[in-house]
């Protein structure tokens, strides 16, 4: 099963549950040191994300309805950043896993050039 993730209802991340599970685990560390609020966007995203609340293949989410302000996004974005960096061994030992991962960070930069 995949995990896919929107942006405005485009496709900018597919990954398998594995590595979105890896993804996730490590943004919720990192919300937790950045001290992240549970009333944040990214709270809630990750939330709503959380495979093991929602289950295998019951994670679909579109970031565009959670970050709506340059300022939410790009830190997020920096989260997505500081996980790839941390994890990148990991990441490089799973076929497309890295470059995926990437691919969803540059999306992220993208959508928050976009808002204001």
């Amino acid at each position: 099963m995949t995990v896919p993730i929107k942006c405005n209802k485009k496709l900018i991340l597919r990954s398998s549950n594995r590595v979105f599970g890896w993804l996730h685990r490590a943004l919720m560390k990192l919300a937790e040191e950045n001290e992240i609020g549970e009333d944040s966007s990214v709270a809630v995203f990750l939330e709503k994300t959380d495979q093991d609340l929602r289950g295998p293949g019951g994670v679909t989410a579109d970031v565009a309805d959670h970050f709506k302000t340059k300022k939410n996004t790009l830190f997020f974005a920096y989260l997505v950043e500081e996980a790839i960096k941390r994890e990148k061994e990991y990441l490089l030992k799973i076929e497309g896993a890295f470059e995926g991962v990437n691919k969803f960070h540059q999306e992220l930069l993208n959508y928050a050039e976009e808002l204001e």
